[in-house]
């Protein structure tokens, strides 16, 4: 080894006595000429592994670099040339050593010199390597700060590394890194009021997936069966503290990749397509050795093994053919394996003798027959049992054998429909699983209406999971309503006695069909619609309760209805007829006075409440059919003063009385819909607020006020009355409400101030008592809100905010967490300001050292780089003194535009450009250095 110059040494001791230069000195040194004399000046030491630092806040943290390991890294390489084997033992002693030391100390660690030591493991020959060598992975992936750089850099590059060589040290040391990247960590997790013991790997499962997704076959190939058990063996455990095997058809329904499967991210899905993969690259290898291995999965009690098994054996069927032939069992033809069998007979049932076409046959006979129930009548049984049939039949049609095709024939006859995703037990779709039709949407169509209503009356809904249900049958008159509604024109008063789950799904049909733009029958629909309030019965409350959660009642029913006469009111463009108005009222008025209204929780959105509860959706078809009638009125050119009077006012005061003693829905809507009923009437509006916001009922108060959240305008009048009454005051105080009322009110004192409705100087006003109060997440949310509005009037809204800066400015106490930050959020205002004076420098130069605290530095940079053509001695001092606290790195393209331009300027200018660059060196950054230099090429 080549032995250092003079001036080599010379550096080194430079470095030594200033450590700055070290970043920049390591980057650009390679080659193992000066390994010894780094090692022998202490530049490995183990004690100069630098621990992350927390921040002043003692919550951040930062986590500095070691200099001396880009030396490492980059010289790594040569560790394979067979002369430098001797280091390659030195290396491997230095991650050793640092990383035991680590552990001896109960050190946190630095992730960034374990993802070095990661990158240097490639290239140390693998014989050199030990068991407790890849220990030390697991301590690495333990970080609290990052384990995905390590787990990316052992997963793709050491693991392919090892698996490609033949040695058996290099397969048992593969070994050891599989079960290291996946070793389960278990957590409790809560749904609600349930527990449930969750696990997770060392690495996040989307680069765990990356990791395995790309080799679990070839470490079936390399390994063959102690690979393939890794996975296994993972599974296992999970199985064993959970009941995910016995439900494996929800979570997987299909083994090979498919769009039904959920979560594939999560570990059990990959565990899944891990060992399915291992399993294949291992019967590709040695069928011969791995059928044994296949055999004891399927005769395991484990069904996602079996599953699995049953899998392998389709794609590698002429290899297994004995475990095909052991397959046809009725055993096998249940539905946790029905994915897997479907398609293995798909593959291989035409390769099958005559004596096992007919053993399949009989099978699904079997099956056809016990799919029948004896409950229902005779045509339902039928159609059940064809519909067994056809399920089994479509994987083998088509495939040569006659009497599979004549016997798929002689089935659909009977159901006239294809069966849809016959090869699952269960596909997810946009309805209830388990809600089954026993007829097609066809098969309705194709009865006279008299029929029809026959079978919707007598048919019996037996309880059991995936039989047809009422609920099913519902949503397929739904889509024969859709399909051809002329059939039921005429016809409607045929159905007002059916069950509300018919009821439902035929007012639900008819107004997707009115959104559609299909179809209008309104004069016959809103008549069947008020016979059906007035019938006997409906308003039985305990007729609602008896009927379960799932099933349709009459608060569905007046909720469906509610919707319908919005659908017809909300849209001139759109709108019924005007004739269609008088019975829509009459409608309304009746749901009001019948239907009551929903319990508000103290702790729930009143709004979601309100617009999802049948009361609620029925005073929104008010409010939407009074604006109908006024602006019909008002297109007349008489105005609609008359018309509220006499017609709309008298439903509304009706509906503010009630709410002095309850009607919350009301209360709420009143207060959401704000800008409509100033609309309908301005004096009755403001009138109506001392009533809707009275604080003697503090539920009441508290809808009212989160209503009023969901107003995106401020109006003068009420947002005076607001405040004046200290709603504001009292809401931004009230626990019980959420961030997005409290946000919205803060937004609401920041556009009165813009708008000139409240003063800076005005001390009893509430945006003084804001500022007074201090709060820092108030100020978080004023400050985000006041940056948004920078698109809009820039330079007019600029001329308020400053002062409004100065005032939070002054008030910001550097010392205290809440002022530091509040000064960091105050940068993003920097947009606002066009010019460097002695006010606006004061602002940015306060602001500038807390910058990162709110993660927004990169805005802050942005605008400078925007001022620096016009004010680079101002930019440059604004740069200096941020760079004091920390280095800002994103945006990178504005920094270097920022330092470039102060390069071209003389003097001063210049000056401070190198102090800039000189700062992000400390800091360990290096690219303002390359920027210098190519200036300076330039110059």
């Amino acid at each position: 080894m080549n032995k250092l110059t003079y001036r080599q040494l010379d550096a080194l001791d430079r470095i030594e006595k200033e450590p700055v230069l070290q970043p920049f000195f390591f980057k650009k040194l390679r080659g193992l000429k000066w390994f010894d004399e780094l090692e022998k000046r202490g530049f490995f030491s183990p004690e100069l592994n630098p621990r992350p630092v927390q921040s002043d806040q003692e919550v951040y943290f930062s986590v500095p670099s070691w200099p001396i390991l880009d030396y490492l890294e980059q010289t790594a390489s040569e560790l394979q040339q067979p002369e430098n084997l001797a280091y390659a033992d030195k290396f491997l002693n230095i991650i050793r050593d640092v990383t035991r030391s680590a552990i001896a100390k109960n050190d946190v660690g630095n992730y960034r010199t374990w993802w070095c030591f990661a990158k240097i493991f490639r290239f140390i020959p693998i014989d050199k390597i030990t068991k407790e060598d890849i220990e030390l992975i697991e301590y690495w992936l333990g970080d609290r700060f990052d384990r995905v750089l390590v787990g990316i850099e052992i997963g793709k590059q050491l693991l392919p590394h090892l698996l490609a060589n033949d040695s058996k040290h290099a397969q048992n040391l593969a070994i050891d890194v599989i079960n290291t990247l996946t070793a389960l960590t278990w957590h409790s997790r809560k749904w609600g009021n349930t527990e449930e013991m969750v696990c997770s790997f060392p690495v996040e499962t989307h680069f765990s997936n990356e990791i395995f997704s790309g080799q679990a076959r070839l470490i079936g190939d390399r390994l063959e069966e102690s690979g393939v058990s890794i996975f296994r063996d993972r599974l296992l455990q999970i199985f064993s503290k959970s009941h995910k095997d016995k439900y494996s058809t929800i979570w997987r329904p299909a083994i090979e990749d498919h769009e039904q499967n959920k979560d594939r991210d999560d570990v059990e899905n990959i565990l899944v397509s891990a060992f399915r993969d291992a399993l294949l690259g291992y019967v590709d290898r040695r069928a011969a050795a791995a059928v044994d291995y296949v055999d004891k999965l399927l005769d395991s009690e484990t069904i996602l093994f079996q599953r699995v098994a049953i899998y392998i054996t389709g794609v590698y069927s002429r290899q297994l053919d004995g475990l095909v032939k052991k397959l046809i069992d009725t055993q096998y033809f249940g539905y946790h394996y029905q994915h897997e069998m479907y398609h293995l007979l798909q593959y291989c049932f035409s390769g099958f003798d005559e004596k096992d076409k007919q053993k399949v046959l009989s099978i699904v006979e079997s099956i056809a027959e016990q799919s029948k129930e004896l409950e229902q009548p005779k045509d339902v049984q039928e159609e059940q049992q064809a519909c067994t049939w056809l399920k089994w039949l479509s994987a083998i049609r088509g495939k040569g054998y006659q009497q599979a095709d004549d016997l798929y024939a002689e089935n659909l006859e009977i159901t006239k429909a294809e069966p849809e995703h016959p090869d699952f037990s269960s596909y997810m779709e946009v309805k209830w699983v388990g809600e089954h039709s026993p007829y097609s949407v066809e098969g309705l169509l194709s009865r006279d209406f008299g029929d029809l209503v026959k079978i919707l009356k007598s048919f019996k809904e037996v309880g059991r999971w995936e039989n047809p249900s009422r609920s099913g049958l519902a949503q397929t008159l739904k889509e024969a309503l859709k399909t051809r509604p002329e059939l039921f024109k005429g016809h409607l008063k045929d159905l007002i006695d059916l069950d509300f789950d018919y009821t439902y799904q035929l007012i639900e049909g008819y107004k997707e069909l009115w959104k559609e733009r299909q179809y209008d029958n309104w004069v016959e629909l809103l008549d069947f619609c008020w016979a059906l309030l007035q019938s006997a019965g409906f308003w039985l409350d305990d007729a609602a309760e008896q009927r379960g959660n799932m099933a349709a009642s009459s608060h569905w029913i007046v909720g469906a209805i509610s919707e319908l006469i919005r659908a017809g009111t909300a849209d001139d463009k759109t709108a019924f007829e005007p004739t269609m108005l008088p019975i829509s009222r009459k409608i309304i008025v009746h749901i009001l006075d019948n239907q009551e209204g929903e319990f508000f929780p103290v702790e729930r959105d009143a709004v979601l409440i309100a617009i999802n509860s049948p009361r609620g959706k029925c005073v929104e078809a008010l409010i939407n059919y009074a604006l109908r009638c006024c602006r019909l009125a008002d297109k007349s050119n008489k105005g609609h003063d008359e018309l509220w009077i006499k017609d709309l006012q008298p439903v509304f005061d009706e509906q503010v009385h009630q709410a002095q003693n309850g009607n919350l829905e009301f209360v709420t809507l009143f207060a959401n819909y704000i800008p409509n009923l100033l609309y309908l009437s301005r004096s009755w509006t403001l009138e109506q607020l001392p009533i809707i916001f009275k604080k003697d009922s503090r539920l009441r108060w508290l809808c009212a006020m989160q209503g009023y959240a969901h107003v995106n305008q401020v109006y003068a009048q009420i947002y005076r009355f607001l405040s004046v009454e200290s709603h504001f005051r009292d809401a931004l105080d009230a626990q019980e409400l959420g961030t997005r009322c409290k946000d919205q009110i803060i937004q609401n004192i920041v556009i009165a101030y813009l708008q000139g409705n409240e003063q800076l100087e005005d001390k009893d006003g509430i945006l003084s008592w804001l500022i007074e109060r201090w709060n820092l997440e108030e100020l978080r949310s004023l400050t985000w809100f006041a940056w948004t509005l920078r698109n809009r009037q820039k330079k007019d809204i600029g001329v308020k905010l400053i002062p409004l800066w100065v005032e939070l400015s002054q008030h910001a106490d550097p010392s205290s967490e809440t002022g530091k930050r509040t000064l960091s959020m105050l940068g993003r205002w920097s947009v606002f300001i066009d010019e460097l004076n002695e006010q606006t420098m004061d602002l940015l130069l306060k602001a500038a050292p807390y910058a990162n605290l709110e993660h927004d530095a990169y805005i802050l940079i942005e605008e400078l780089q925007r001022l620096v053509e016009q004010y680079p001695d101002q930019v440059a001092d604004i740069f200096i003194l941020m760079l004091d606290s920390f280095a800002p790195t994103f945006q990178q393209e504005d920094i270097e535009r920022i330092i470039s331009k102060l390069y071209k300027n003389e003097g001063e200018n210049r000056l401070k450009a190198n102090t800039i660059c000189d700062k992000y060196i400390k800091h360990g950054i290096e690219f303002p250095v390359e920027i210098r230099a190519r200036c300076h090429r330039q110059c």
